[in-house]
Formats: structure tokens, C-alpha cells, sequence
């Protein structure tokens, strides 16, 4: 399947940073109208404000929500289409989701994170930013080089299968 969306997926709350993933999404799309369209896979108290705010910058088009899919099948299906996923301020278990599908991350480096956050070799299998505008830069370098990311996606997907499986992770435990 064709690789031309980015996902984020999670619970809609403030502290996920929409306001910067939203901002610098229509930013980057007025540069260029080529970015990847953006999903959002998830439901929760900013649902309604996030609604808002595509319905009046009119990008409807380019902006899908979804609301909450816990089918592992559905999910796989968006993952597919996925070139990278987003996700500004947390970094949790979406990580490993993400990598086990062979899709990109990326966050901010100060993510809140429950240590997922470790996992992403920067510019290997993801992309760690600092400031808000890296986020833009980003989505515009999607655009323009997505073989960079499609091979990000690969890197992650083999980091996976090489060291977080569940079964890893329960060798780890014990």
C-alpha cells in the first residue's frame, strides 16, 4: 500500500501537544500542499476543540479523526498507509506500536515518556526535535524525502524484531 498519511494515535488531551502538531501541520502545509494528510486515531476531552479548529483554517481535506480504534486490524491498516507517526509531547507505547508496524517516529526530545522514549535512534529509526518549527521542518521533509523516512520505518521494524517483542521485553522482566 501506498505510504501517504501520518498517524497520530492516542487519547486527545492536552498534554499530548496538539496545539504544535496542528500548528505546524497547517504551517508546513501552506508551504507545501503536498505534505502527507494527517490522521488522528483517538478520542478524549480535545476532540471537539481539535473539530474547531480544521473546520475554520478549512482543512477538512487534509485533517482526518477518526475517534478511538482498538481493533488491532483497523490500526494495522492506517499503520500501512503511514509514512511516519507524530506524536509532540508523549512518547509512550505508540513507540513500539509504531516500530513493530515499520513506521517512524517522531517526538520531541523532552517527550514524557515512560522510558518507550529510549527506543528511537534519531535520524536511524525516528526523529527526535527540540524546538516547535522542527516539527514543520519535518512534515515538509516528508514531503520532499520520504524515502528518508520509508527507510526509518525499516530500520525501526528491524530495531523491533531484533530487540522488543513482547517476548523480549518478558525476557527482560525475568
Amino acid at each position: 500500500r501506498k505510504k501517504d498519511t501520518v498517524l497520530f494515535l492516542g487519547s486527545l488531551y492536552p498534554q499530548k501537544g496538539f496545539d504544535e502538531l496542528l500548528e505546524q501541520y497547517e504551517r508546513a502545509f501552506r508551504q507545501n500542499e503536498t505534505i502527507p494528510r494527517l490522521i488522528i486515531i483517538g478520542d478524549g476531552s480535545e476532540r471537539g476543540r481539535i473539530e474547531e479548529w480544521i473546520r475554520l483554517r478549512n482543512l477538512k481535506e487534509r485533517i482526518t479523526l477518526t475517534g478511538a480504534i482498538y481493533d488491532d486490524a483497523v490500526l494495522g491498516e492506517y499503520f500501512s498507509g503511514a509514512i511516519a507517526c507524530v506524536s509532540p509531547k508523549q512518547a509512550g507505547l505508540t513507540v513500539l506500536k509504531s516500530m513493530g508496524c515499520g513506521v517512524a517516529y517522531v517526538t520531541r526530545k523532552d517527550a514524557i515518556t515512560g522510558g518507550e522514549l529510549f527506543n528511537i535512534q534519531n535520524g536511524v529509526n525516528g526523529v527526535l526535535y527540540e524546538k516547535p518549527e522542527e516539527l514543520g521542518d519535518v512534515l515538509l521533509d516528508l514531503a520532499e524525502n520520504p524515502h528518508r523516512y520509508l527507510q526509518y520505518g525499516e530500520n525501526a521494524k528491524m530495531y523491533y524484531d531484533d530487540c522488543r517483542k513482547p517476548s523480549d521485553m518478558v525476557e527482560g522482566f525475568l
